[in-house]
């Protein structure tokens, strides 16, 4: 009993020493942690030439130098006299330019991709004997691309063939299976995303 009294002081006294030791060996760092170091560091005392040597009783001009010398190009219009023989030079080097400006064309902002009320009705007839003659090869994006026209004018003529003729409808109801046969194999993001894109169309139609 009496040793185990004896060894605790000691065994609190080398703990002590040991931590005293490793905190005089490790080096000693600050950060720049806060926001006022930061500011600290960064309080630099102005440049001499930025003083003015006159009392500031009044407005006065500090002379700041550009990094390049002065140019006359640059010289603000308003700033040049009545009578400076830099002004007829401006103007005349302001007509030239204007002169032999190269103009680019103008582009208008919703420029269709196809020509509009070009087809005659023989183009028409065309468009319908090539849509029954052979359905799967003049699909409706290959007669918009021969004939130059919209896709909505294309879908017009053949949703009247299809009432007409028996094999272009049973060619449509062929296609709406393949497309529910694709469809099928979707998941359910894709899904998901079909459908909120149909939404979309439908809510922008509306606001339209």
């Amino acid at each position: 009993m009496d040793v185990r009294v004896f060894r605790k002081p000691v065994c609190s006294v080398l703990s002590v020493r040991t931590q005293c030791l490793f905190s005089l060996t490790s080096p000693t760092r600050r950060h720049q942690s806060t926001s006022r170091r930061s500011k600290k560091m960064l309080n630099i005392k102005p440049e001499s030439s930025f003083r003015s040597t006159i009392d500031a009783k009044q407005d006065h001009i500090i002379f700041n130098p550009p990094s390049a010398a002065p140019s006359v190009l640059h010289t603000p219009l308003k700033f040049l006299p009545k009578n400076d023989r830099r002004r007829a030079l401006l103007k005349a080097t302001e007509n030239q330019k204007q002169a032999n400006a190269v103009v680019p064309p103008v582009i208008e902002k919703f420029l269709a991709k196809w020509e509009r009320n070009h087809l005659s009705e023989k183009d028409v007839e065309e468009m319908k004997k090539l849509r029954v003659d052979d359905p799967v090869k003049w699909r409706l994006d290959k007669l918009s691309e021969k004939f130059n026209c919209s896709m909505a004018f294309v879908r017009i003529i053949s949703a009247e063939l299809t009432y007409q003729h028996p094999h272009l409808r049973e060619h449509a109801i062929r296609e709406r299976e393949k497309a529910e046969a694709v469809k099928a194999r979707w998941g359910k993001k894709r899904a998901m995303a079909r459908e909120d894109r149909v939404k979309r169309l439908d809510l922008a139609l509306k606001d339209a």
